[in-house]
């Protein structure tokens, strides 16, 4: 066997041991803390902590569980991630570790469904390396983002009910029986539970490797695909009566300069997976903004250009175009997050690589195979060696990642460090330092934010209230009223409750009268409402 050496029935005790690998890179992360997000879901809120609450996580959005219920621009509903924390709770309470703990543990079985998938879609001759895409997929340090951080969550959950349904599936396909095909349904309505990108998965089944192979037919395929589809639409259902809508944008201008960013994010994510960089905690919408408008718009063309090539070709290459349709497929809804003020890159690839990965393998090893790299001892070692210092490499990156989440100083520490005029890590670390009791030291930090991003209304309020925990309500007022008069409409009743809680302490009646405006001019927004009751309540009392 020619192959021997990086495959043939080796392959089995190899992925044991990219399993134990992978383990071994990430043990640190059992003494992280909570860090980012973890902070007002695990520690500022009961309710993941109390299982009683489960089926309320179904009946609201995802922010729910921290206590945040305003408008937001792109909603989330993921009820079924919120009730394995739940769960978790019960087991570990308020300590981080149990959640650690899992988190491994589900990103350990993706990294084996990842294999049992290649072991699927490669073609016959190259499943012995099945095991290499799992490797890649499973060392990949940005992925690194979604497991190690313990709210990244969503993401491998959904990952690993996405993969187990389409390997349930595709065993229903060819046994023919229906029982497998509901389950597989059934998986994939679990994993929309879970994260609504997942959604993407459903158009790529057109395309699925073993119904390519097999030449069937538009009926056929119509009728493989219809109980995962039956799926989606009773997830969609669901979320439009819960969110009151789809909650995917903020409207047809969003919509727009969204879509503008999809072909950089694709070479973005694309580089990421395949060039090994040191990961740090990122903000797309501040890589994004400086390249030029009309660039974007051709990179988003020479995507599409990408895509409609693959879908031609899917019946040379099966493995490779469905692989590179699932990686677009379930990474286009991450162009809606991209003009927005939400830290994170890594996380958004897990799914999307967890399907390229595979048809990366296949046609690498094919062409190997072509320009006879496995004809001989000496190619097959210098192959061997090279796939070793390539995993070694992403190895040591994922470790180093792994540290970085220590907890918050370290995470965005390290982002600065990468990205020191971005001002995402300086507002952030400045809002975590506050909410601990630390707001004179934090001035400094969110101070630098807003220079950064001086219209950015995030970092405004995250430093207008650090001026109000350090005591300078007359200064946080200033700036607040300013805001709200020179401010984005959408942007005002956020500064307007600013502006209250630094006047409360100074002048209550000028803090009544303004929240009477709010409530006035703003009635459907609940953090105006809850300020007017709060101000009532002291005055009456």
């Amino acid at each position: 066997d020619s192959t021997r050496m990086l495959g043939g029935k080796k392959d089995r005790a190899l992925i044991v041991v990219v399993v134990v690998a992978t383990a071994v890179v990430l043990l640190p992360k059992l003494t992280n803390q909570f860090v980012y997000d973890d902070v007002p879901v695990f520690v500022l809120s009961d309710r993941v902590h109390d299982v009683s609450n489960v089926p309320s996580f179904f009946a609201h959005n995802t922010m729910y569980v921290a206590d945040r219920n305003e408008p937001i621009a792109v909603d989330t509903y993921r009820p079924l991630t919120l009730t394995t924390f739940a769960l978790d709770s019960v087991l570990t309470g308020k300590a981080p570790v149990g959640y650690h703990v899992t988190n491994l543990l589900i990103h350990l079985l993706c990294v084996w469904l990842v294999y049992r998938l290649a072991r699927v879609v490669l073609c016959e001759e190259n499943r012995a390396f099945a095991w290499v895409a799992a490797a890649w997929f499973s060392f990949s340090p940005w992925l690194g983002e979604a497991h190690v951080w313990i709210n990244g969550r969503s993401d491998p959950l959904c990952t690993m009910f996405v993969l187990a349904s389409l390997l349930v599936w595709d065993r229903g396909l060819t046994s023919k029986r229906m029982v497998l095909q509901v389950a597989g349904g059934t998986l994939f309505l679990a994993a929309l539970f879970c994260k609504e990108v997942a959604i993407g998965v459903l158009p790529t089944l057109w395309f699925w490797p073993r119904l390519v192979r097999a030449g069937a037919p538009w009926r056929e395929r119509l009728v493989a695909m219809s109980l995962p589809a039956t799926a989606a639409a009773a997830y969609l259902g669901v979320r439009t009566v819960v969110l009151g809508g789809l909650g995917a944008n903020a409207g047809s201008a969003h919509l727009l300069e969204s879509v503008r960013n999809f072909g950089v994010l694709v070479v973005d994510a694309l580089r990421a997976v395949i060039v090994p960089t040191t990961p740090y905690l990122r903000s797309l919408v501040e890589s994004y903004v400086p390249i030029d408008p009309v660039l974007r718009w051709v990179l988003t063309a020479a995507a599409v250009v990408l895509l409609l090539l693959a879908v031609l070709g899917h019946r040379r290459q099966p493995a490779l175009s469905w692989s590179v349709l699932f990686f677009a497929a379930t990474l286009a809804p991450v162009v809606m997050v991209s003009t927005l003020i939400w830290p994170g890159f890594g996380r958004y690839l897990y799914l999307p690589f967890a399907g390229l990965c595979v048809g990366l393998v296949d046609v690498c090893v094919s062409g190997l195979r072509r320009v006879g790299a496995f004809d001989r001892k000496t190619g097959r070692t210098a192959v061997a060696a090279g796939v070793g210092a390539y995993f070694a490499v992403n190895a040591a990156l994922l470790f180093g990642f792994v540290g970085d989440f220590e907890n918050d100083g370290t995470l965005y520490g390290a982002a600065m460090e990468h990205a020191p005029n971005h001002a995402y890590g300086y507002a952030y670390l400045g809002a975590a330092m506050s909410s601990i009791g630390r707001s004179e030291e934090a001035l400094p930090y969110l101070e630098k934010a807003v220079s950064l991003q001086p219209y950015e209304p995030e970092y405004r309020i995250k430093y207008a209230q650090a001026l109000i925990h350090s005591g300078r309500e007359p200064r946080a007022a200033e700036l607040a009223s300013q805001w709200a008069n020179s401010g984005r409409p959408s942007d005002v009743p956020r500064y307007l409750m600013t502006w209250i809680d630094a006047e409360k302490q100074v002048h209550p009646d000028r803090a009544l009268a303004l929240a009477e405006a709010c409530v006035r001019d703003f009635p459907e927004h609940r953090g105006c409402r809850a300020r007017l009751d709060r101000l009532a309540s002291d005055a009456s009392e």
